[in-house]
């Protein structure tokens, strides 16, 4: 759907992507990066999709989301349990603060 001709759309998409970003990053780095693996998308640029080098031309392929047994296994921790708990709680987080802004 096209939104240009729907500046206020624009700038409420904009709002949240931008409380969202803020958000985000004042996750501690294991938080980010459990978040990322399991929603699977890229913790520099926000893509879902990341650039492969193939017979030099590049591909785009998806970042396909990790299971909280992968995420476990990739960081070392001890159970998925773990890795679903630290998941759960970035997410308390980032809404915590989210409705801080709204104040």
């Amino acid at each position: 759907m096209d939104t240009a001709s729907q500046p206020d759309k624009l700038y409420f998409r904009a709002v949240l992507y931008d409380a969202l970003h803020e958000a985000y990053d004042n996750l501690t780095y294991r938080d980010q990066r459990t978040v990322t693996k399991h929603l699977g998308f890229c913790d520099t640029c926000w893509s879902v999709r990341k650039a492969v080098l193939i017979n030099g031309e590049i591909e785009y392929r998806p970042i396909n989301p990790m299971t909280f047994e992968e995420i476990s296994h990739s960081a070392s921790r001890k159970s998925d349990k773990a890795s679903e708990r630290t998941y759960n709680r970035a997410l308390k987080k980032m809404k915590e603060h989210i409705l801080e802004l709204q104040r």
